[in-house]
């Protein structure tokens, strides 16, 4: 409970207002965690302070949202093309500008170089549906249901 007394009057000391927990009913956070009046989250079961960003204001320490752990597809093309044939058929689907060694789970339509489908998402030849579309990190991408291409 000491490192609580601590950062408390540490809050206080830096930002000219008196910062002391509340019993503010939890917000929708996980579990066993409140915020107090002042923004700092605290473990209801262990009373440890949890760590968070604070910005002063007008109203004293609040509490910023930043969310910086978003990755983000490369804006440059990669070097590596690889071909995406259908699992079933061995038919040739895409040309396809892949990034990094894994499996393919998603396929950013901006790095599609020869789409040879009809742009329905199906195999010409066995009508196999072998992805769906979706937006992710704000760009039109396919993606793969598991096991239906293979790359090559």
């Amino acid at each position: 409970m000491s490192r609580v007394l601590v950062f408390l009057a540490l809050m206080t000391a830096l930002t000219g207002v008196r910062c002391f927990l509340s019993p503010a009913p939890p917000l929708p956070f996980p579990r066993r965690q409140h915020q107090s009046l002042y923004g700092a989250f605290v473990h209801l079961r262990t009373s440890r302070v949890l760590p968070t960003f604070f910005s002063v204001g007008a109203k004293g320490a609040e509490r910023e949202h930043q969310s910086t752990l978003s990755a983000k597809p490369r804006s440059r093309l990669p070097e590596r093309t690889a071909y995406v044939v259908c699992s079933k058929c061995q038919y040739t689907l895409y040309k396809y500008k892949k990034n990094g060694k894994g499996s393919l789970v998603k396929c950013y339509e901006e790095r599609i170089v020869e789409d040879y489908t009809k742009g329905d998402l199906t195999c010409p030849e066995c009508a196999t549906t072998f992805a769906r579309k979706a937006m992710i990190h704000g760009k039109p991408a396919h993606k793969i249901i598991g096991g239906k291409v293979l790359l090559k």
